[in-house]
């Protein structure tokens, strides 16, 4: 009895040692405009499949929306040829999935091209879209209120020696652009010339550093 006992004893100390595992992650496969593996978004299989048909008309949705930046592009570009890419990254994959989207445009010998970075995050077990106004800490005082993260943006601004735009004061509202990373940070998302010069690119601002 003595060792039936001590064997439970060790079965359970081993179980309580191994890692707790995450919720079920989605499987992910590229899709591509055309076999043009220029323009790549994923496709996503969950566990719901209801949930995968959720995401999946965001992300396709994603990839026609750029298509059509691209269209409008050449149309205005007076027939300077245009090149155009767009790809994705997987940021978090458990119970929320987090992609992050690089859309690239470049016109005829143009001193830069065009690029910006799109978000989406899901809940993986209903396919919900999350908005960063579902966040939590949005309010008053909160880790990623409006003033809050203006200080952690002046903050970084500080460290990298970026002078922020003359006629920026500060944020009103949540930034709309965030992404969590595997360790469930947020990070708040600016585009180029969007609170700083033009010359210190997109900025990826983790609010939970």
């Amino acid at each position: 009895m003595k060792k039936i006992r001590k064997a439970s004893a060790i079965l359970v100390a081993l179980l309580a040692s191994l890692p707790v595992l995450a919720e079920a992650a989605v499987a992910i496969e590229d899709r591509t405009y055309n076999a043009n593996e220029s323009i790549c978004w994923p496709c996503v299989t969950a566990e719901d499949s209801a949930a995968s048909h959720r995401i999946n008309l965001h992300t396709e949705g994603e990839a026609h929306a750029f298509l059509r930046k691209v269209m409008h592009t050449k149309e205005v570009s007076g027939g300077e040829p245009v090149q155009a890419h767009l790809s994705y990254e997987v940021m978090r994959n458990d119970d929320i999935l987090s992609i992050v989207f690089t859309e690239y445009r470049y016109v005829g010998k143009a001193a830069h091209p065009m690029v910006d970075l799109r978000t989406m995050n899901f809940r993986v077990a209903s396919g919900e879209s999350l908005s960063a106004d579902s966040l939590e800490g949005t309010g008053p005082g909160g880790p990623y209120a409006p003033e809050t993260v203006t200080r952690k943006l002046r903050d970084w601004a500080d460290r990298e020696n970026i002078p922020l735009k003359a006629n920026f004061t500060e944020l009103t509202s949540v930034p709309q652009s965030f992404y969590f990373d595997a360790d469930h940070h947020v990070h708040f998302i600016f585009q180029q010339n969007e609170v700083a010069p033009a010359a210190a690119g997109i900025i990826d601002l983790d609010a939970d550093a």
